[in-house]
């Protein structure tokens, strides 16, 4: 059994081999695949709230190309475009985009700037249940501009700068729809129970609702492949349903996000590959600065030096994925060529402990807990039931804080409860996971000032930040981020702000949590894609090199 980490090398119109079921041979037509994923989609539009999701993604993407994917390292590639879009101008600022000549729809009618206008006229219409416009608002007019002739080449101009540009339109959350097929329908309903047209190296087949949903090769694809005849997607839940699912031969496939530790269980099936991958959830720990003592830098500077994290790692995450590191940054992750480990200098030091709380005008009381006058530190630490990853992380936070005199309770909750509180700021310390992304932005909301979300006078009670953090230079450098076109500058703006932010410490990063791919060895080329992309973002390389050791003519295995 292999158990392999996630790499690719590929070029700049995607084709490539992933190292997972390597391709040792020569790619060969035929053959189905059935894969098992965690839910259900409830919708196929990945641009509605109700398709936003890794099943959604997993589905839709293979049918609806994207301008730019995600690639497993964090970084873009073109799918629809010849080329990633040009930074053409910045004041006024002006992306130039290029789809290829060759891209065209199932029915062979080729994809032009009409379907990117469509598409962005439906994500800027107030009535349409679209996640989020950040960006999409902000170009001129909503309309594109300087469209070739041919209808494959436009520009978007935008009314002030915008830092993330090579966010819009990317990954298979944000898919160009086909505007002849599209025109006359409710946007927010029309996919709710298929799609009717493919830009993809697939295209839905059938979706029997409950049990699966099948893809079959869209003939008309203009790239590569596809090399397999149909894709079968099954739902299993629950662990135990997802092992039984490879083991029973019920799918030759399992995608796994929301459990990682399921990995240990499926390298004991034979014949299985089962890649492990660090993805964008990363695990981690908020303090809450409206607390009396957490409000404190040196007490939150105390608790950094006195948890070693390496050993968190190493009992929790590597057993899972051998090639987990500590987490050291809160805007990139390591797979990112703008990471840097500017959160490194907490590392467990008894030591600093003793001198940041002693300046601080604590002492040891008899029970052997920092103290001043009659405030201990003893804190709740309030995370999420059910989650055996946080479970152990919490016993090796309470008895490393314990032996340095900080004591730590531990609430389980729900996940409903605990993320009802976290914007109202009622908890003192919290373990979870936060999602992050290619382009660092996504973190700005969490600490900027004026995003501040805990209740109380002249604070912002809508924004996104559960921290009471408040710092006027970080603040400023994300903004200017923010509106910085240039991606080199942009990134050294986020590494000033990420070092800023490690010396206050509203939040303590731990390590990336885990995707999961397993599959029969007998398939070539599945390889995780642990962003929002997810693992069918090359299903077009897939290919059946021998007859699998599972069968796909068991039934379905169904979530409970």
């Amino acid at each position: 059994m292999a158990v392999t980490a996630s790499a690719c090398n590929r070029d700049k119109n995607g084709n490539g081999s992933g190292q997972g079921g390597e391709d040792d041979g020569e790619r060969r037509k035929g053959g189905d695949i059935v894969m098992a994923l965690e839910e259900e989609p409830s919708g196929l539009n990945p641009w509605t709230s109700v398709g936003r999701n890794p099943a959604t993604a997993a589905v839709a993407g293979p049918i609806l190309a994207q301008l730019i994917s995600y690639t497993p390292d964090f970084g873009y590639e073109p799918v629809l475009l010849a080329e990633l879009p040009e930074l053409a101008e910045t004041e006024p600022m002006k992306v130039r985009y290029r789809i290829r000549d060759e891209a065209v729809w199932d029915d062979g009618s080729p994809v032009t700037a009409a379907d990117v206008q469509y598409t962005l006229t439906q994500v800027l219409a107030p009535a349409n249940d679209v996640l989020s416009r950040d960006g999409y608002e902000l170009i001129k007019d909503g309309t594109l501009s300087d469209v070739s002739q041919d209808g494959k080449s436009f520009t978007l101009a935008f009314t002030e700068p915008y830092g993330p540009w090579l966010e819009l339109f990317a990954s298979s959350a944000q898919p160009i729809l086909q505007a002849v097929k599209m025109q006359g329908q409710d946007f927010n309903s029309a996919l709710n129970d298929g799609i009717p047209f493919a830009s993809g190296p697939y295209k839905l087949g059938t979706w029997t609702k409950g049990n699966e949903i099948v893809l079959v090769r869209n003939d008309a694809w203009w790239g590569d492949g596809p090399y397999l005849d149909e894709i079968h997607f099954r739902f299993a839940e629950a662990k135990d349903l997802q092992v039984a699912a490879i083991r029973e031969g019920e799918a030759n496939a399992v995608s796994v996000y929301r459990t990682p530790d399921v990995a240990l269980e499926l390298r004991e099936v034979p014949n299985i590959t089962v890649q492990t991958t660090g993805g964008p959830l990363w695990e981690h720990l908020d303090f809450n600065l409206q607390d009396p003592l957490l409000g404190l830098t040196e007490v939150r500077q105390a608790i950094g030096y006195a948890i070693d994290r390496g050993e968190i790692v190493n009992e929790v995450a590597k057993p899972i994925n051998p090639a987990a590191v500590v987490l050291n940054n809160v805007f990139f992750v390591p797979e990112q060529k703008q990471y840097r480990p500017n959160w490194e200098f907490y590392r467990r030091d008894p030591g600093k402990v003793e001198e940041l709380l002693t300046q601080a005008g604590f002492t040891r009381g008899a029970d052997n807990v920092w103290a001043k006058g009659a405030e201990r530190l003893s804190f709740v630490m309030s995370t999420t039931k059910g989650n055996a990853l946080r479970e152990r992380t919490a016993k090796i936070l309470q008895r490393q804080l314990a032996e340095v005199g900080i004591e730590l309770q531990v609430e389980e909750l729900d996940s409903a409860t605990l993320f009802d509180r976290l914007p109202n700021c009622e908890y003192q310390i919290a373990l979870f996971a936060y999602r992050g992304g290619p382009d660092p932005s996504w973190a700005n909301s969490l600490y900027r000032e004026d995003e501040r979300s805990c209740p109380g006078e002249g604070q912002n009670v809508e924004g996104a930040n559960s921290l009471g953090y408040r710092d006027i230079e970080v603040s400023e450098i994300l903004r200017a981020a923010d509106m910085e076109p240039n991606q080199r500058k942009r990134a050294q703006l986020y590494d000033t702000a990420d070092e800023l932010i490690a010396k206050d410490i509203p939040t303590l990063p731990l390590f990336q949590n885990a995707t999961v791919l397993a599959f029969d060895s007998g398939y070539a080329n599945l390889e995780d894609n642990p962003t929002i992309q997810g693992p069918t973002w090359n299903v077009q390389e897939w290919w059946l090199r021998r007859a699998p050791e599972t069968s796909t003519t068991a039934p379905a295995t169904s979530a409970p």
